[in-house]
């Protein structure tokens, strides 16, 4: 049978990765995305562990590809892992799987949720420490402002 432009360009392949091998760098080209089959992958930003993946189904890897830049981090696998790797650029996964860009969407906005509560809580502990170092700071050889 012969391909039409019609049909989707996309490619599935089964990898497998030992414990602590590197899957993909920071900075590498990206055509595609990683669904989880079994293992643990964790999410690298330099040396800092930024996430990490160990349930079946769990995708991973997309950002870069739905953007169509370079990875935006590290991947390692911190157990013997098996993956998909599916290449196929967001206009055919929209087209042809629409349900999987469903998944994908709502795993970003839970990702985006739970980083923005993280920045948040972040922020705050320092926002409390700066205040908490300005009151140390005022008693350190002033004398308290007198109340009118």
């Amino acid at each position: 049978m012969s391909s039409s432009s019609s049909e989707p360009q996309r490619k599935l392949r089964t990898q497998t990765f030992s414990s602590h091998t590197l899957i993909s760098n920071e900075g590498d080209p990206s055509g595609g995305w990683y669904i989880l089959i079994s293992g643990r992958v964790g999410v690298f930003k330099g040396s800092h562990k930024v996430a990490e993946f160990d349930k079946r189904g769990s995708v991973f890897g997309e950002i870069s590809s739905i953007l169509s830049q370079p990875r935006t981090a590290t991947l390692i696998a911190i157990e013997d892992s098996e993956l998909v790797y599916v290449e196929a650029n967001l206009d055919q996964l929209v087209r042809h799987h629409p349900e999987i860009a469903k998944k994908i969407i709502s795993n970003l906005a839970e990702r985006l949720v739970r980083t923005t509560d993280a920045l948040w809580i972040a922020m705050d502990n320092v926002t409390t420490r700066t205040e908490g170092a300005g009151q140390d700071m005022q008693g350190a050889g002033e004398e308290p402002a007198s109340k009118p």
